[in-house]
Parts: structure tokens; sequence; C-alpha cells
């Protein structure tokens, strides 16, 4: 955090807890033994704003799947115009950060977002 600091990456160090405690109570925070993961809550206003395109990517495949647990990554593809080597990667990151999960195969089973 030093480091981030001297190069003026963060205004004071210690600051950001709370900050994000102003805000949202701990059921943000999910700490597992080697991952701290911090899930907010946006109001889809705020979505429409993310500048990141992975970010507007990955909220693209999050959405289609929100909207239908039965959807193909082949779907997805297709609506989204996301390449599938692309969107593997998307949905890699998606389970990694407990946002989604596949329940059942590949073929038949169905997506469970959290």
């Amino acid at each position: 955090m030093r480091v981030f600091k001297d190069i003026g990456l963060v205004e004071q160090l210690g600051s950001g807890m709370s900050r994000i405690l102003k805000f949202y109570d701990k059921s943000v925070f999910n700490i597992t033994p080697n991952f701290l993961v911090v899930t907010f809550i946006f109001e889809d206003s705020v979505s429409d704003t993310i500048s990141d395109t992975v970010s507007q990517k990955q909220m693209i495949v999050f959405n289609l799947l929100k909207s239908n647990e039965n959807i193909t990554k082949k779907e997805i593809s297709a609506q989204s115009g996301i390449p599938m080597a692309t969107l593997s990667r998307i949905i890699s990151k998606l389970k990694a950060n407990h946002l989604i999960d596949r329940k059942g195969s590949d073929k038949s089973g169905i997506w469970i977002v959290k």
C-alpha cells in the first residue's frame, strides 16, 4: 500500500474500509482462506457508465445469464457478439468471483446467478 500512496494512486492509507462501511453493510464481504471478495450492488444506471471494456462484457454476460438460466454459451455469444473464447474466459472469471455457478451438465444444466 505504501507504494500506491507514494505514486499517488491512493489518497491515504487505511481509509477504504471506513468509506465502504458508510454505504454498505458487512454482507458485501466474502472472506475465504485465500481471497477477499467485495461485491458492490449498483443501480442499472451506474452499470451503464462502466468504461472498462472487459467489465462491460462481463456485465452483458451476467445480465444474459440472469435473465435466462437455460441459455447456452452459443446463444450468449450470438446475442452479445462476444467470441466463444472470450466468453469462456468471462464465465471463468464470474465463477471465480462466485457470481455465477453451473448446476448440471453443459448441455442440459442451468445457470445459478448469485
